[in-house]
């Protein structure tokens, strides 16, 4: 297909184009089009709410957290102990349990959470108890890369000591002193390596470690002493030692003699947990890598089990799957068995065949060893898995024991098996596992966040509110669900996967997918019209089809994306008269984003194959070039006379030659779609101890005489505004202290903005997935 170029003499437009910018945006608000309240990707009829409205008065509800642990970025619990009055203390990462806020500790009484204090600085590591009986705390702070030796005497907190980098592991002696382990190599400015004791008044080296050093276990080894797990040398060392023939010189178990830290076995990588089973057998739990003979490869097995001179796989064989195979916590049980923690995907396994393993069972984080046989830590259906998890780490850091039988569970997950074992229920950070069923730890209230990283968000004509792929607080599942003003309600009756939702030309919704009926009819475009769901568009038939999203229009149903059919790929329109139709696409490439115009033209943009343009025009006949955008576009939206392109590392070009104002990376850029000029909007940039530079937008929604954007960024106008801002024209704003991770949807409503996304945090509030900024009153 040929295509119309467009060119233009460029001048100097930007202030012009500023005060008149302003004047569409604040004076004269029906002059703005509102493409959409979702994706922007339609031309739906805004839904009367009034005129004008300035959100930066407005604040984050309280109600959208979830029962658990939930942080600033990944929430987990790391330690556990229960203290001489019974209560349990919990810590780790988190800043909110449930509603309220925490500062990384907390106690529970058996009915209810209480804080500590004004809780701790940094990740609690390590819980212990000290001979007095006062509760010692390890703690470290990423920010300024200091470690925090804590003592809690019952009503506040105490620094017993300063570290120059992370303590691990902490040890009560029986006279009283207190032992830390970890990866430091200072103590309260003494030079102390790995290892250091405390008598009460002084820190003080145990034994000679140098070298890089990471301590992760401190326990007492019958006949050996004090001994350390972990990872000693790293890109140091520390020197060979010779206690046996098979000691390695950088062994990850270490016992010290009284003079000198002595190596045992061959294994050299990290280490995390050593435990005496009750049959007097000793396992080690950590990342270690062993060679089997089954296949003569190295491979992961997370459990080892000493032999009187080396460690080597046991019957119990090792554990494999997961992000990082590895096994962080042991808790021995009767009769010579074990429960494990960690990240894994299998417990038992004998060997791999390519990345699968062999033998064993399916348990994920966490499983149990009877003696003979593995066993996964849930019964009463088929689920076997604790999780998903959110964030980059996943798995269980420490299991402890409740009473009664039962057992806490911590670490970095989102659910656990519900009661029964079919589905899932929310308990981020935390669970309690009663010998049959899982079950959160929370106070009582109303928990209406939301699960899942897909949510998408819309409202309808009548100004319902309907989510899409997420997950309830309960384990309620549904791929659509409305909000009531006092919790979701789901809505049956249609299955699979939401990838956009729009509202049609007259209103009615529309849901973009692979989606099916109940009686059995799939669509790659479903509406819902009164109280059932309808097939707009069959389910496009090739296995490679996939609709990214759609441009309701009076004529046709553009729909967008990476679908590949033999009769339309990547940009296609639709009627019920003439069904599927192709524009041409085929030989262009997929379609990132497509919506219309303030000229009412069709814009497409994507990364197009040997095109003069990755920015396209439709006028209803032929498509055009426009101006080049290289860099990543995510969305388009008109703003008065203005399209607005929103991106990632995005510069402008016409006919190759860079555009003045815009050929440095931009986050804004806009397109006078009358004199065919670009501009940007400035102001939105990422900036940290690391970098300062553009930010990233994501989505970009006009609404009632504004824009709202969000994205990566954390500035507007050198101003705080963490991944959302509002821009009135002319300056960009904050939203109330914004979100503390990226939007996927965001749908305005007559006093409410709701956003869903990776978040979970809005303003000072816990809000798990979905947030809603509550407006002031408008004039």
């Amino acid at each position: 297909m040929r295509f119309i170029v467009r060119r233009s003499t460029l001048r100097h437009w930007w202030p012009a184009f500023v005060l008149a910018l302003a004047a569409c945006a604040t004076e004269d608000p029906d002059n703005v089009k509102d493409t959409d309240e979702g994706n922007d990707t339609g031309v739906s009829p805004p839904i009367d709410d009034g005129g004008p409205v300035d959100p930066t008065a407005g604040t984050y509800s309280d109600a959208f957290s979830l029962p658990g642990f939930l942080g600033d970025s990944v929430a987990s619990v790391r330690a556990i102990v229960v203290d001489g009055a019974g209560d349990t203390i919990v810590a780790g990462s988190f800043a909110y349990i449930g509603q309220e806020p925490y500062d990384n500790v907390a106690r529970w009484d058996g009915e209810a959470w209480l804080p500590m204090g004004d809780g701790l600085d940094g990740t609690v590591n390590a819980l212990a108890l000290d001979a007095s009986g006062d509760i010692l705390a390890a703690a470290y702070d990423f920010d300024t890369f200091t470690g925090y030796l804590y003592r809690w005497d019952g009503s506040d907190w105490s620094v017993l000591a300063e570290t120059s980098g992370a303590v691990q592991s902490l040890k009560v002696e029986p006279d009283g002193d207190v032992i830390i382990g970890g990866s430091f190599f200072e103590v309260d400015g003494v030079s102390i390596t790995g290892v250091a004791r405390f008598d009460g008044v002084t820190w003080s080296p145990v034994g000679l470690i140098e070298g890089e050093t990471k301590v992760y276990k401190l326990f007492d080894w019958d006949g050996e002493g004090l001994c350390a797990a972990g990872a000693f040398g790293g890109g140091g060392g520390i020197g060979p030692v010779s206690v046996s023939t098979t000691a390695s010189e950088y062994a990850a178990v270490r016992c010290y003699d009284g003079e000198q830290w002595n190596g045992m076995g061959t294994v050299e990588t990290d280490v995390y947990d050593v435990e005496q089973l009750s049959d007097g057998t000793w396992v080690a739990a950590g990342k270690m890598v062993v060679n089997t003979s089954e296949t003569g490869l190295e491979f992961t097995t997370g459990l080892l089990q000493w032999d009187g001179e080396d460690w080597v796989p046991g019957p119990f064989r090792g554990v494999a799957g997961g992000l990082s195979t590895l096994v962080r916590d042991i808790v021995p049980t009767r009769d010579g068995g074990f429960l494990i923690g960690g990240q894994f995907a299998g417990a038992g396994v004998t060997m791999f065949d390519g990345d699968q393993p062999v033998g064993g069972i399916v348990a994920t984080n966490i499983a149990e060893w009877d003696g003979s046989e593995w066993s996964a830590l849930t019964t009463g259906g088929p689920s076997e898995v604790l999780g998903p998890v959110a964030g980059d780490m996943e798995g269980v850091f420490v299991i402890e024991d409740a009473g009664d039988g039962a057992l806490w569970v911590g670490g970095v997950f989102s659910e656990v098996p519900a009661v029964g074992g079919y589905g899932s229920q929310s308990a981020p950070g935390l669970a309690l596992f009663d010998g049959e069923d899982y079950q959160s730890v929370v106070d009582e209230g109303s928990y209406f966040g939301l699960l899942g990283q897909d949510a998408r968000i819309e409202r309808d004509n009548d100004g319902t509110l309907w989510v899409f792929n997420a997950l309830q607080a309960d384990g309620t599942a549904s791929l659509a669900a409305t909000w009531s003003g006092s919790g979701w309600t789901p809505v049956e009756g249609l299955y699979g996967t939401a990838t956009a939702v729009e509202r049609d030309v007259d209103g009615s919704l529309l849901v973009v997918g692979a989606l099916q009926l109940e009686n059995g009819t799939q669509g790659s475009v479903v509406r819902r019209q009164g109280d059932a769901w309808q097939i707009v568009v069959p389910l496009l038939g090739h296995t490679d089809a996939y609709v990214r999203g759609i441009v309701p229009t009076e004529d046709y149903l553009y729909l967008y994306g990476d679908f590949v059919t033999s009769t339309a790929s990547y940009l296609a329109r639709y009627s019920p008269q003439l069904g599927l139709q192709s524009m041409g696409f085929e030989s262009i490439g997929p379609v990132q984003v497509a919506a219309i115009g303030p000229d009412d033209l069709l814009y497409a943009a994507g990364r197009f194959w040997d095109e003069e343009s990755n920015l396209l025009s439709y006028d209803g006949t032929s498509w055009a070039a426009e101006p080049q955008i290289s860099g990543g576009i995510h969305d388009l939206t008109a703003f008065g006379d203005q399209l607005v392109i929103a991106g990632s590392y995005m510069r402008g070009s016409v006919d190759g030659v860079p555009v003045v104002g815009v050929e440095e990376p931009a986050t804004l850029i806009t397109y006078d779609v009358t004199t065919y000029e670009l501009g940007t909007i400035e102001g939105l940039r990422w900036t940290d101890q690391w970098n300062d530079r553009a930010g990233s937008a994501q989505l970009a929604e006009v609404h009632r005489g504004g824009l709202y954007v969000s994205g990566l960024f954390n500035q507007a106008n050198g101003e705080p505004a963490n991944f959302v801002a509002w821009y009135d024209g002319t300056t960009w704003h904050d939203l109330d202290g914004g979100l503390d991770d990226g939007i996927l949807d965001l749908v305005v409503g007559p006093q409410e903005v709701w956003m869903t996304g990776y978040f979970r945090q809005a303003g000072e509030h816990a809000s798990q997935g979905v947030a809603r900024l509550e407006l002031p009153e408008q004039d």
